[in-house]
């Protein structure tokens, strides 16, 4: 599985043939890619600011900004 210990692996290639990948692997691949992308905005994340488990959010009303990782439903 390309995706280890919660970020991408490279998967390996054998005789010059891509490995392949099934739902699960593709939908681990894709909610890595959503909550490595860091969102801004003012005030504590929400579940519309920071909804994906994971999601990097940055408070920029504190100094010096407050960084969260949404860990649940309800944000940070």
């Amino acid at each position: 599985m390309p995706i280890v210990s919660g970020n991408y692996e490279s998967p390996t290639w054998v005789n010059d043939q891509a490995p392949k990948l099934n739902a699960d692997e593709m939908n681990a691949i894709t909610q890595t890619v959503e909550a490595s992308q860091v969102l801004t905005g003012s005030g504590a994340p929400t579940t519309s600011t920071a909804g994906v488990v994971g999601q990097k959010y940055v408070d920029t009303s504190t100094t010096p900004p407050t960084i969260y990782v949404c860990t649940g439903t309800s944000g940070g």
